[in-house]
């Protein structure tokens, strides 16, 4: 009797845990609360770390949500400690997640990192496909939050073939609810809406898929189907929406559809609803969608607050900027010049259309192809509004007006000195050879130069940049080195082979791990190697010699553009990251921008 009393109290508490979980998508965060916290108290009785760990996994669970991060972490932190004591890694595992939310929650990206990376390191011990499944869904979610789209797609791939055989029904949530944010992206939004509906039969107990359902709607111009949906959430305040890890995703989307219906006074529900939640990031496990004060802002600039609206946005960039989360700091630019146009104050048209052009310049460089095209229609209805102010179409100034070297991509030569623009910073440079070619290759995009025809033209030159023609044979013979020896000696070429072996068997376990970014950075490697070798053996494995025009050539420009890009980098981040990514030197030098969304520079 007395044995059955004491293995009562593990029991018990266990199950208490598991129902304070099954109550996790109810409106009511009390019971969950309650129960679990009774089943701490129990598992803490009893003496049984087993239990006790067990018990703090499934509290972080139940009360998964925006309430009380310190609460939440201070569990996640003693849950992390019991199952390090315990030596059990997947309790382990749980900690680490949970501490990781509260981190990326709370904006403390640092932490966050930190966290993930351990993650990713005890999935990698367990072996275990579950854990691997969690470890890519976070990924994918970081890679999402920071616009590294690619990635991301990539993830959400890996993520469902490690969920497929451990936990399907996550599995398949996960995956749709990061598609909905990548096809929101890529102007491919319409395909997901046979899988959302099917999502709202399958899944009733979230209503987080009847709100992914009215912002398709909207994103997609139906503003009936979008209404019949958004009155049905909106019902007795939002109630149906339960206080867990959706809720925060959710009135997000609830937000974004009250201002594309212009509903005032769920707008002032929403605000109120979000309010306690200021200064946070809207989170989940598969997706995070920035500062939450951008929802604030959408909410109060639909309950016609102007002032409140400006607040919350200001705020909003501010956190947007400082995690990374470059969409969300692009879209909350443009939220903030649409609060500026309809206040319109003396400058507010003006500010407003340098937030615009930095959020198109996000949306290029990041591939946000609706976003980017309706931020620049955005762009063009300023401008035709501003035509009485002196200023020109598309929200710029005309190629006359003065600063207008601000607003129009430029890279020209002037005398000793190149202007330079681009996306609302412009700057000046000395003369350096770089920006020579550079600004050839961005007056010819999308077009393949030899490097001996740019090394060619840069001897010619003319005036603001470069005047292309082919290397004549002749010039070439006297510009032909003495024979130096071959490029690579056999010892060189050697550690070379060894060492693409090597990167061989590094791509595929990162494949194998569904690690795109480092499977990446291999075949990044692969390929340089590969090129070096190339270039240093010729036809039927003969050795090439040093010092051949063609390949003096391909090292100077090479290394002229790099130092050019690094002292753009100086004056303007965002013109350097869009031309390292467009950018491509080597034997043949091409600018070759994302044709989706063209951009003509003045040169």
């Amino acid at each position: 009797m007395l044995a059955a009393k004491q293995g009562a109290g593990p029991l018990r508490a266990r199950v208490l845990a598991c129902l304070a979980v099954a109550l996790r998508d109810q409106p009511d965060r009390g019971p969950r609360d309650a129960l679990s916290r009774e089943a701490v108290a129990l598992a803490r009785a009893s003496g049984d770390p087993a239990t006790l760990g067990y018990t703090l996994s499934c509290r972080l669970n139940a009360l998964m949500g925006p309430g009380d991060p310190q609460g939440r972490l201070a569990i996640a932190e003693e849950l992390r400690s019991v199952a390090r004591a315990a030596q059990d890694m997947e309790l382990e595992s749980g900690g680490e997640h949970h501490r990781a939310m509260v981190f990326l929650e709370t904006g403390r990206i640092g932490d966050y990192r930190e966290a993930l990376d351990a993650v990713e390191r005890l999935a990698a011990a367990l072996h275990m496909p579950a854990a691997r499944f969690m470890a890519t869904v976070v990924k994918a979610s970081l890679a999402l939050l920071e616009g590294r789209f690619a990635d991301a797609e990539a993830l959400v791939d890996s993520a469902l073939r490690f969920g497929a055989s451990s936990v399907p029904w996550d599995a398949v949530i996960f995956s749709r609810v990061q598609r909905f944010a990548l096809r929101s992206e890529d102007g491919r939004l319409a395909e997901m809406e046979p899988v959302i509906r099917r999502s709202v039969a399958e899944f009733p107990t979230r209503p987080l898929f009847r709100c992914l359902l009215t912002r398709l709607l909207a994103e997609l111009g139906d503003e009936d189907g979008a209404r019949s949906v958004f009155e049905e959430l909106a019902a007795d305040r939002f109630a149906i929406i339960p206080a867990n890890n959706d809720l925060l995703l959710s009135m997000g989307h609830l937000a974004e559809v009250a201002w594309f219906l212009r509903d005032a006074d769920r707008g002032a529900v929403l605000h109120g609803l979000l309010l306690p939640y200021q200064g946070l990031v809207a989170d989940t496990l598969e997706s995070s969608t920035g500062a939450v004060d951008r929802y604030l802002g959408l909410a109060a600039m639909t309950a016609g607050d102007l002032e409140a609206a400006e607040r919350h946005l200001q705020d909003a960039l501010q956190l947007n900027a400082r995690i990374g989360a470059r969409p969300w700091a692009a879209r909350t630019q443009r939220d903030l010049a649409d609060v500026l146009l309809a206040r319109d104050r003396p400058g507010d048209r003006e500010r407003a259309v340098e937030l615009l052009a930095a959020a198109l310049g996000t949306a290029r460089r990041l591939g946000m192809t609706v976003f980017a095209e309706r931020t620049g229609e955005d762009l063009a209805r300023v401008g035709e509004g501003a035509l009485a102010r002196g200023r020109g179409r598309a929200g710029l100034p005309r190629a006359d007006a003065p600063g207008a070297e601000a607003w129009w991509p430029v890279c020209r030569r002037e005398g000793q000195y190149w202007s330079i623009a681009f996306a609302g910073e412009a700057f000046r440079l000395k003369d350096v050879k770089g920006l020579h070619y550079l600004a050839h290759l961005l007056r010819h995009p999308g077009r393949e130069f030899h490097v001996m025809d740019l090394a060619a033209a840069e001897q010619e030159g003319e005036a603001g940049g470069l005047r292309t023609r082919p290397a004549l044979e002749d010039e070439l013979h006297r510009a032909r080195p003495a024979d130096t020896g071959p490029i690579l000696d056999e010892q060189a070429k050697m550690a070379y082979r060894a060492r693409l072996r090597e990167l061989e068997e590094e791509l595929a376990e990162a494949t194998s791990w569904a690690d795109p970014v480092r499977a990446a950075k291999a075949r990044q490697e692969m390929q340089f190697l590969a090129d070096e070798l190339a270039a240093a053996v010729g036809l039927r494995g003969r050795d090439r010699t040093a010092g051949s025009p063609a390949e003096r050539a391909r090292v100077s420009i090479t290394k002229a553009v790099k130092i050019a890009l690094s002292r753009i980098r100086a004056h303007s981040p965002a013109l350097a990251d869009h031309l390292d990514a467009t950018v491509h030197t080597g034997t043949f030098c091409s600018y070759a921008p994302d044709p989706r969304v063209p951009i003509t520079w003045h040169t």
